[in-house]
């Protein structure tokens, strides 16, 4: 069991933490990461779906900016 108050590893019986000297407020030891949530879920990957639209909005988004610039190249020389 650990320390809510620094992590420390606390003792079996022990009211105090002999790390900082909090009375114990024991949890459980941390569960190691899944991949899920406490339900058994599989994470939220709808970011990671949409990448390569992201990526596209970008691509698209850079090329307007450059063709207007382009553009305005163009009427401010002739």
């Amino acid at each position: 069991m650990i320390c809510m108050t620094c992590g420390h590893a606390l003792r079996p019986g022990k009211a105090f933490c002999s790390g900082c000297g909090s009375p114990v407020a024991v949890i459980s030891e941390v569960p190691a990461a899944t991949g899920s949530d406490e339900r058994g879920a599989p994470p939220d990957r709808t970011l990671l779906a949409r990448r390569p639209w992201l990526i596209a909005r970008a691509g698209l988004l850079l090329a307007v900016l450059v063709a207007a610039v382009g553009y305005l190249l163009v009427q401010s020389s002739g």
